[in-house]
C-alpha cells in the first residue's frame, strides 16, 4: 500500500484497499510516505513555477521588442512624454 500512496493514489482508496477505518488511520500507518510524496510536490511546483516564470519573462521581452529595445515607442522620448511646441 505505500507505493500506491507514493504513486499518488489518494489515501481514501488506500484506506478502502488496506482495510483501515479512516483515512488518518492510513496515513498514520504509512507516514513515512510523507517525505517522498512532499519531496515529489516540491519538485512538481519548482517546475510550474519555472515554467510559469519563463513564459511570463518570454512575454516580457516580446513585448518590450514591439516597442523597440529600449523598452519606448522607438520616437526616441517616452510614451507619455509631451510633445513640444514650436517656438516660432
Amino acid at each position: 500500500m505505500i507505493t500506491s500512496l507514493a504513486a499518488g493514489v489518494d489515501p481514501r482508496t488506500v484506506m478502502g484497499r488496506a482495510g483501515h477505518c479512516s483515512e488518518a488511520m492510513t496515513m498514520t500507518v504509512y507516514a513515512k510516505v510523507r517525505p517522498v510524496m512532499d519531496a515529489a510536490a516540491a519538485e512538481l511546483w519548482g517546475q510550474i513555477l519555472n515554467d510559469k516564470l519563463r513564459a511570463l519573462r518570454n512575454d516580457r521581452a516580446l513585448s518590450l521588442e514591439s516597442l523597440g529595445q529600449d523598452g519606448f515607442d522607438g520616437s526616441g522620448g517616452h510614451d507619455d512624454a509631451p510633445a513640444e511646441a514650436d517656438g516660432g
